[in-house]
């Protein structure tokens, strides 16, 4: 109509659209404000949907894309209800989306995230004007609940004991929901007064079931509290205050009520189906009561229980104060899990061949999450079992079937961006693989986010005055998360957030280049979202193929897989190890030619050491899977605080399946570990031993360990600028507790003025029993240096390993960096000798090492290194380097760089 539109986005969270009219254009009035976004919005971009109406596309912090339609042509919203209805969603990244861009002659959308990655989309439904919202990414829903149908007797909430004194009234006229749940195409909603409602999601239509109790009982003071579906989906169960379970038919004509009392119990808390005849329901003081249908025959196990049928088969008692709220069987074993509000998991095992009518809990884990809810269990295998709590952590356990059975925690990791973690759910992928998706709070903001993908999947507001979250639940390609809102004038308003977890493949009409393509695709893969502190770049023992390990500071490790052919790189696939309660510092690994494996160490905070095995058999270099578990990790000291952390650790092969592993911590202490690559070690805790480090306990920055003719050296660098030569001798394969630590070092020099931030050290050419042996340090104060000695190793009376160095040569290098040097590594290429050095400046130094190094006569010449190459990095804060030569088809070598700080660059160096 002449009239001109822009659109903005701003801090305040909206979406709004302007128009200014065909006289002045010097005063914009807006027209249309879109509120969705649960965080700021960073980008707003529009287009035309079939037959001419306006799209708005939003991004925004949330992580979310949003789509918005205004009503009419003018952009006025006269109906404020319609807009929720027309608000699409596609979950993107885990955090900000900072850019949207749309192609105007193809329907593609791409983002760009905060975590480096970009994605794009076939937003073809979205722009088609018969297009449902449902067949969408994403919808947000709001239904506003009938008003309860019948007048019932609605007692006093009792949570203690059917004998206690009645509680003060709550307002009067107030519908309160007592449970939600989805019933094939119908969100079911029971509210306390006994009323049963259905939504249809495809017709949009409410639907009055008949009430979940029975006519006589209409004037008994019955509360609601609690519902569970059975799995026929043709009836439900309600848990009420008094300790009733009611069993009500989903029927609109007529009434089928069956009711079971445990009166000597009180209220139930929450009900859960294992079976199509099992009902388990909680009560407080950890009791749960085992309900069974009888049935005749299993034919009839779908059927509607009828009245008597229903009776307590048996008690299970947690041996717990707290009340049951979470809930795993495994059948096959016959075992039970339960998690209750004080932290603790029970387990009962042969639950089902139990002569006894009240059973105690046969294995026990106290404070599994402190004393936070264990608000949901899930098995991985018949040995392991995941939970989740509020404290926003995981945790994994072993389980022993035997006389007696056995729990034991293994390992408790935090998840990035969760305060509390309330669901776990496990489906599988179109191409077979199994996905790991949990649901969880960051402050008011519910979550659902696959941990094997690493994509926030959908987020939902759940705070303020009167909104709850009801209940989360995951079918087939969809999350559904149900959020009530009360209303002041007691009625209540249900919010449905429902996201698509892929959409199939959409086909463009007419293109000849472009056939097919998937709903969402990814422009590379995304890496820390933080600072990262640490990289390791190594070869598989599959040709072909490298694999990069790196820790951050946003608690995460990451294992990359890159494969190389004519001199390129590509990033195959990336995988996470569990999240670190704190930051990981320090990375190493080892190759293990026995086992065919690597093992990975990942170490932060409180001197936590965790490490993996990460397989490596397989033969096909394009091979997507990367196998890693979990095999143990270092006892964590009670009184070790946040700010204690292991700064700096390495390996090396020892033999079979056997590493040494050496750490640093910001005490000044050393750690020696033995792992075994092969091994379930007891409780997942790995002994380790702390050397003296005999360095005024100034902290250690640096480490490197080196095996020479099965003796191994360790170099050590610290805050003070110092770098300490240690003779560890032989380490014994198996037990730590076999090894006599050295009490001090062989050798130590001052090379820096101030921190010794990294070390390189690599043997040279051997003469008779002594090994040449050349030490690279970078330091704080802007200089590097090149120490190379001998080191001559004997055996003395005792039978000790004895070592004497000679011919020792130090060359520092002053003002080597324009800023603290932060990483160097030492690197053969072909016959020569190169450093590579990198600073906080970003500036990437290549140096040449003399051949004089290799002169055993030369003790007085000193090592006078030359530059050859340098380039700026492009990333920020850089951190840490790795370097790994590569062989090329023309049989020179080749030397690639990964530099790791705000983001990963990787560097081929010719």
């Amino acid at each position: 109509g002449g009239q001109k539109k822009i659109c903005s986005s701003s801090d305040d969270r909206s979406v709004r659209l302007w128009k200014c009219s065909e006289e002045t254009c010097e005063i914009f009035e807006c027209i249309w404000i879109g509120w969705g976004h649960t965080a700021r919005v960073w980008d707003v971009q529009w287009c035309m949907r079939e037959g001419g109406k306006l799209v708005l596309i939003s991004s925004g912090e949330d992580g979310s894309i949003r789509f918005w339609t205004p009503t009419d042509d003018n952009g006025n919203n006269t109906d404020h209800d319609s807009q929720k209805e027309t608000n699409a969603m596609i979950p993107s990244h885990a955090s900000s989306v900072w850019k949207i861009a749309r192609n105007h002659i193809y329907p593609l959308l791409a983002a760009g995230g905060n975590d480096g990655s970009v994605k794009y989309w076939n937003i073809k439904n979205y722009l088609s004007d018969t297009c449902e919202t449902n067949d969408m990414g994403g919808t947000i829903r709001t239904l506003q609940v009938p008003l309860d149908l019948h007048t019932f007797n609605c007692g006093r909430s009792n949570d203690y004991c059917v004998t206690d004194p009645p509680k003060k009234n709550n307002k009067k006229g107030q519908q309160i929901i007592c449970g939600v749940a989805i019933v094939r195409d119908s969100v079911v909603i029971a509210t306390r007064a006994g009323s049963l409602f259905a939504y249809n999601l495809l017709e949009r239509s409410w639907d009055a079931f008949s009430p979940w109790y029975h006519e006589s009982q209409q004037q008994s003071k019955i509360v609601g509290e609690c519902i569970a579906v059975h799995p026929s989906l043709n009836f439900l169960a309600i848990g009420c205050t008094g300790g009733e379970v009611f069993f009500s038919e989903l029927s609109t004509n007529g009434i089928h009520c069956t009711t079971l009392t445990a009166a000597s119990y009180c209220g139930v808390k929450s009900l859960h189906w294992i079976d199509d005849n099992d009902l388990l329901a909680c009560h407080i003081k950890g009791i749960i009561t085992w309900i069974n249908l009888e049935k005749e025959s299993s034919a009839v196990s779908n059927q509607f229980p009828r009245e008597g049928t229903p009776f307590i088969l048996r008690t299970l008692d947690m041996r717990s104060k707290g009340v049951p709220i979470s809930f795993a069987y495994n059948k096959c074993q016959q075992q039970l899990f339960v998690g209750d509000t004080r932290g603790n998991i029970a387990m009962f095992a042969k639950i089902v061949d139990a002569s006894a009518n009240v059973m105690e809990c046969s294995a026990q884990v106290i404070g599994a999450h402190g004393r936070e809810h264990v608000n949901c269990i899930m098995p991985i295998s018949d040995s392991r079992l995941l939970s989740g709590g509020a404290d926003g952590c995981l945790a994994e356990y072993h389980v022993e079937c035997g006389n007696p059975s056995l729990i034991k925690k293994a390992l408790s990791s935090s998840v990035q961006n969760f305060t509390s973690v309330t669901k776990i759910w496990s489906q599988r992928s179109n191409n077979g693989k199994i996905h790991t998706i949990i649901g969880g709070f960051y402050g008011n903001i519910f979550k659902v986010f696959d941990l094997t993908m690493q994509r926030e999947i959908s987020s939902a507001v759940c705070g303020g005055r009167n909104q709850r979250l009801l209940d989360a639940a995951l079918a087939p390609f969809c999350i559904t998360a149900f959020v009530g809102k009360g209303d002041s004038n007691g009625m209540n308003e249900l919010h449905v957030h429902s996201s698509l977890l892929k959409q199939p493949t959409i086909a463009i009409e007419g293109e000849q280049n472009i056939d097919s393509f998937c709903f969402q695709n990814s422009i590379g893969l995304s890496f820390q979202g933080d600072t990262a502190y640490a990289v390791n770049i190594f070869h598989s023992l599959v040709p072909g193929r490298l694999f990069l390990l790196a820790g951050g500071n946003d608690c995460s490790t990451k294992v990359v897989k890159l494969a190389y052919s004519n001199e390129k790189l590509n990033v195959s696939r990336v995988k996470n190890l569990p999240i670190f309660e704190s930051c990981s510092r320090a990375t190493c690994y080892s190759t293990s030619p026995k086992s065919r494996c690597h093992l990975l160490a990942s170490c932060g905070g409180k001197l936590s050491m965790c490490f993996y095995r990460l397989q490596d058999d397989h033969e096909a270099p394009q091979q997507d899977d990367m196998h890693c578990c979990f095999i143990g990790a270092t006892q964590q000291l009670k009184s070790a605080d946040i700010d204690q952390r292991i700064n700096a650790v390495d390996a090396c092969y020892l033999n079979d399946t056997f590493h040494v592993v050496i750490a640093g911590d910001s005490d000044g202490g050393l750690h020696l570990l033995i792992v075994d690559d092969q091994k379930q070690y007891p409780k997942s805790i790995i002994p380790s031993k702390l050397l003296c480090s005999g360095i005024d306990k100034r902290p250690i920055l640096c480490v490197q360990l080196l095996d020479i003719s099965n003796t191994f050296i360790a170099v050590v660098g610290n805050t003070g600028g110092e770098v300490q030569v240690w003779n560890l001798g032989e380490v014994p394969a198996g037990s730590i507790a076999e090894y006599s630590p050295p009490s001090s070092p062989i050798h130590t020099y001052n090379p820096h003025t101030m921190g010794t931030n990294s070390i390189s050290m690599m043997p040279l050419i051997p003469f008779g029993k002594s090994r040449q042996i050349l030490i690279a340090t970078g330091g704080d104060d802007q200089s590097l240096s090149l120490c190379c000695f001998q080191i001559n190793l004997s055996t003395g009376i005792n039978g000790a390993t004895q070592s004497i160095l000679s011919n020792q040569r130090l060359t520092i290098m002053n003002g080597a960096s324009t800023s603290s040097i932060k990483s160097v590594k030492l690197k053969m290429n072909g016959g020569d000798c190169f450093l590579y050095s990198i600073g906080y400046d970003q500036n990437l130094c290549v140096w040449k090492v003399p051949s004089n190094v290799y002169t055993e006569g030369n003790s007085g010449e000193d090592i006078a290194v030359r530059l050859v190459d340098e380039r700026q990095i492009e990333i920020s804060d850089v951190s840490c380097m790795d370097v790994v030569a590569l062989h090329s088809d023309s049989s020179s070598l080749k030397c690639v760089c990964a530099v790791v700080g705000q983001g990963l660059q990787i560097i081929n160096h010719f």
